[in-house]
């Protein structure tokens, strides 16, 4: 059954409504979700289920991702997934289910990549040289990507 929900993000409200996507546990607090939505979107999907879009606040975090990503086969090349950070025109990046400044990044080749006029969000993979899918780059909000949802 579809649920609509509102949330105001970035200055705008937006109506949500979503089915169950294609879930991936990859350990007992981070599941992959291959369904494509915008940011809002995903945010909002991760907020039925009772927990938040992925945060990784380390180097030990960040390989531990990729790692149970790679096992589940889910890192793969040309894939992208929503993180929870959102990019502020003060040129701060923060987590925004939590206000924090991002405190560890792992920027990817050319990133963060803001020239553009629009509101930015996180992505994990995809990468600029279309290889690696472990580093992060800045995209557009409302483009469609995959996303991780974290026990909060």
């Amino acid at each position: 059954m579809a649920k609509l929900y509102f949330f105001a993000s970035v200055g705008v409200l937006f109506l949500i409504s979503f089915e169950p996507s294609l879930l991936i546990q990859l350990d007992d607090t981070y599941y992959a979700y291959q369904t494509n939505l915008t940011f809002v979107e995903a945010l909002g999907a991760c907020k039925e289920l009772g927990m938040d879009l992925l945060r990784i606040n380390s180097a030990n975090e960040s390989t531990y991702i990729h790692t149970i990503m790679a096992d589940a086969d889910v890192a793969i090349s040309g894939i992208g997934y929503w993180m929870g950070g959102l990019y502020l025109n003060t040129g701060a990046w923060v987590w925004i289910e939590t206000g924090v400044l991002l405190n560890y990044t792992k920027w990817g080749a050319n990133e963060p990549n803001v020239t553009a006029t629009g509101d930015y969000c996180l992505q994990l993979g995809k990468d600029n040289d279309g290889k690696s899918t472990i580093n992060w780059q800045a995209k557009f909000c409302t483009a469609n990507r995959y996303y991780i949802c974290q026990q909060s």
